[in-house]
């Protein structure tokens, strides 16, 4: 029996990556859900956009990197100015 994990005729499992529209259509609906879909940790009592992000980044789930290069996706998308 050959090993499935080197066999030439298994198809490995390929992940679909969001569409990034699709992605900023449900971000602009549901932000917060959105960030704890993605798996960042925010308590359910904020709302507000600078809270979120200083607590994320208090709490090391966000650097000023990440911070640096969302900001500048969110200027491409005419999110902010």
């Amino acid at each position: 029996m050959a090993n499935p994990l080197i066999s030439r005729n298994t198809n490995p499992v390929q992940t679909q990556k969001p569409n990034i529209m699709q992605a900023l259509g449900q971000f602009r609906q549901n932000p917060i859900g959105a960030l704890k879909q993605a798996g960042y940790n925010i308590p359910d009592n904020m709302n507000n956009p600078e809270q979120i992000v200083n607590y994320l980044m208090q709490s090391g789930q966000l650097n000023n990197s990440k911070v640096g290069q969302i900001t500048q996706m969110a200027r491409n998308f005419g999110l902010i100015k």
